[in-house]
């Protein structure tokens, strides 16, 4: 017989099965088994309400949505945009999560587009850095002035300033200016991903001053870090979320490496482990508490007295 059978003997069936459903529920708050029912009584008579609050009391789910958005909205930008606040929001760069697919999609972008005139203004640009077109003049003594042979800058340019500010960067301009009308579509998916990157950067830096995270603080290489990050992989990998701890550190682990390639390993045990125990399955670790072969004893101090020891102290 269970206990709603033996309290309807007692009670009406009505206030057997209310009492029932109330024992039920006040079983999910943790730890409330370990007090007696006076203690609990006296707890729950002096808990406070909501009254007097009647905005509060009008909700009708835990957060609001315009509180969702503006923490969303917030924290939440750039070209790596997800309908949730993430990991990946604060720390994303070191992973290129928000930053590799811009790029990947600007370069093949670039690739179905005509740059050659762009290209060649930029491969200039360079020459003159590197110093390709300098000659000696007489005056001043050991200085140097530009001149470009031939193509679309050919010409004497007194310095290299001079060079860049009255042809190749107008040149340039000049490139870009026909690129972006000849391939319209190529250029705002770039702009889109470019500014996209720069928004993520920029609320990257944000969300770590809000966190008062310092890199520049950080100890490198510090052995209590390292093995607390270790520890917490198996609760690290059950976040499996879009721009989650998993994905992140995915990102950031070398699969070249022994070392990067055991970080993803140890993601997954912890999500078989999970499994196994909301399977009911108990899974128990293989690695003897013991080293085979046993290490050879040491040789310490005697702690004991021999029987003649003992004799003599007793005697003496």
């Amino acid at each position: 017989m269970i206990t709603l059978d033996r309290l309807q003997q007692i009670i009406p069936p009505d206030q057997a099965l209310a009492n029932k459903a109330l024992s039920v529920a006040l079983q999910q708050i943790s730890g409330i088994s370990n007090n007696p029912l006076p203690v609990m009584a006296n707890v729950i008579s002096n808990l406070e309400t909501t009254k007097d609050l009647p905005l509060v009391t009008a909700l009708s789910q835990p957060v609001p949505n315009d509180v969702t958005q503006f923490y969303t909205s917030t924290f939440n930008q750039g070209s790596y945009s997800t309908t949730t606040t993430n990991i990946v929001n604060s720390i994303g760069v070191a992973s290129g999560i928000g930053y590799v697919a811009p790029i990947t999609e600007a370069i093949g972008n670039i690739a179905t587009m005509n740059v050659s005139g762009l290209s060649t203004t930029y491969q200039i640009m360079a020459n003159v850095v590197n110093g390709d077109y300098d000659y000696p003049l007489p005056d001043p003594p050991g200085g140097s002035s530009i001149l470009i042979p031939s193509g679309p800058y050919a010409g004497s340019y007194a310095t290299a300033d001079e060079c860049f500010d009255t042809a190749l960067i107008p040149g340039a301009d000049a490139n870009i200016a026909n690129l972006i009308v000849s391939y319209p579509v190529q250029t705002a998916s770039m702009n889109s991903n470019w500014y996209g990157m720069g928004s993520q950067f920029a609320n990257e830096q944000y969300t770590q001053q809000a966190a008062n995270i310092d890199f520049t603080l950080q100890t490198s290489g510090q052995q209590s870090s390292i093995f607390g990050f270790v520890y917490s992989l198996p609760s690290y990998a059950t976040d499996t979320t879009q721009g989650g701890m998993t994905q992140f550190l995915e990102g950031v682990a070398d699969l070249n490496t022994f070392t990067g390639q055991c970080v993803v390993g140890a993601l997954r045990e912890g999500r078989n482990e999970a499994a196994l125990r909301n399977a009911g399955v108990t899974t128990n670790s293989t690695i003897p508490a013991n080293s085979i072969p046993p290490q050879p004893t040491a040789n310490l101090i005697p702690a004991t007295y021999t029987s003649t020891e003992a004799a003599n102290i007793t005697t003496s």
